[in-house]
């Protein structure tokens, strides 16, 4: 597989091998910012490759109350169900095609909708989060509960998860023939997971981008509370590369692709949290 985007430019993507040290993505962590109803998920500390607490991608049983209700510490988190329909306002920036509606939801009856893209799908609709940073720890971790509608098969690189930083690089977590690529950019550093992106279900994200100071970075993707292939290191990845980081300057989702999709793109995310704790899965 190719290991960063198809289209000259690239983006970031993250991701890989070995788990020594890094912290795992369970516990609670966020005082959110618009939260209503049920319970958090309680910490359960952070180990290693050690999950989080509770899957989001189960049961057909109705929506769950909010997961931002008793989550503190978090510098952000949104259910979206109490903002009105249509394109959200909040301490953050949001481009064209991204709304709050109904059409679908994992707590709750609202969500982040990121409309249809018509293939070749060559839009960038996003959510970009610059108020809440930098982060005095520079450990970054987050949370989404996201439903993408069908994961592209297209040799293309696609961004989901994208944070830039003072040391120039950006890191990413994405896609590329229906699997994870995970991608520190420059210099185009992408690891090809073997792990399938998910699609026609909703299931929890977590992340954690750690810079210490140093080159021994931490860089970690699970999807509900398992690490993806390749999608956990401190330090050296598989390939014996260091991701080199800085100061987080922001956080983005949406999409971006270097190339052309082979299918229309439309996703959701709902129960979005992130802060400098590790903020743990809702149940369902």
């Amino acid at each position: 597989m190719g290991s960063g985007n198809s289209a000259g430019t690239s983006n970031a993507s993250a991701g890989t091998g070995n788990s020594a040290g890094a912290t795992g993505t369970a516990g609670t962590a966020a005082g959110g910012s618009s939260a209503a109803g049920g319970s958090a998920g309680s910490a359960n500390g952070g180990s290693n490759s050690g999950g989080s607490g509770g899957t989001a991608s189960g049961g057909s049983g109705g929506a769950p109350a909010s997961s931002c209700a008793g989550l503190t510490g978090a510098k952000f988190c949104e259910d979206w169900d109490k903002l009105p329909t249509g394109k959200p306002n909040g301490a953050y920036s949001v481009s064209s095609g991204v709304v709050v509606d109904t059409s679908k939801a994992f707590s709750g009856t609202q969500s982040l909708h990121f409309q249809k893209l018509t293939k070749p799908a060559d839009g960038t609709p996003n959510i970009n989060f610059t108020q809440q940073f930098p982060l005095a720890s520079n450990d970054m971790h987050g949370r989404a509960v996201i439903f993408m509608a069908q994961a592209p098969q297209t040799t293309s690189h696609w961004n989901f998860i994208t944070s830039s930083n003072s040391g120039g690089t950006e890191w990413s977590i994405g896609g590329q023939y229906g699997k994870f690529e995970l991608v520190c950019d420059p210099p185009d550093n992408g690891l090809d997971s073997k792990t399938a992106f998910p699609g026609g279900k909703w299931v929890c994200m977590q992340w954690q981008f750690k810079y210490p100071g140093n080159d021994n970075t931490t860089f970690v993707t699970k999807i509900d509370g398992v690490s993806v292939d390749q999608g956990e290191f401190t330090g050296a990845n598989s390939k014996g590369e260091k991701w080199k980081a800085g100061t987080w300057s922001n956080l983005k989702l949406g999409w971006e692709i270097f190339g052309s999709s082979d299918i229309d793109v439309e996703f959701w995310v709902d129960d979005l949290a992130f802060g400098e704790q590790p903020i743990a899965c809702p149940v369902r």
